[in-house]
């Protein structure tokens, strides 16, 4: 199973993929309005047939990706879950894909209050 994350400024989206023959998303759902009194968890589970929408307390990305991360804990998918992908939409110089290293998060780490302390 392959994990996808986008995490955006006010929104997480995600699905789940069976990459053994062919890939076959699973799963997928967003929680939108992050940090807004109306946050909404939303889900399509293609397997159970499952479709959700909930109202969430999530002030933060914080609170919101720990809604998340328990809720997907208890997906019996995610025990099969063997990579998961994250999209950053600014990576600077970095344009392909790359594994997450230490030296990745460093760079990007950087680049990241580079571009803060520049706005200012």
């Amino acid at each position: 199973m392959i994990l996808t994350v986008n995490g955006g400024s006010s929104s997480i989206k995600f699905a789940l993929f069976d990459a053994d023959d062919k890939l076959q998303q699973l799963l997928y759902g967003s929680l939108d309005n992050i940090g807004i009194a109306s946050t909404s968890f939303r889900y399509n589970n293609f397997l159970t047939k499952q479709k959700e929408s909930l109202s969430v307390k999530s002030e933060n990305h914080q609170q919101a990706a720990t809604c998340f991360i328990d809720w997907l804990q208890k997906q019996d998918e995610f025990d099969s879950v063997t990579a998961i992908g994250h999209r950053i939409v600014h990576g600077m110089h970095r344009t392909e894909r790359e594994i997450i290293t230490p030296e990745l998060l460093d760079d990007l780490k950087t680049n990241s209050e580079e571009n803060v302390f520049s706005l200012v």
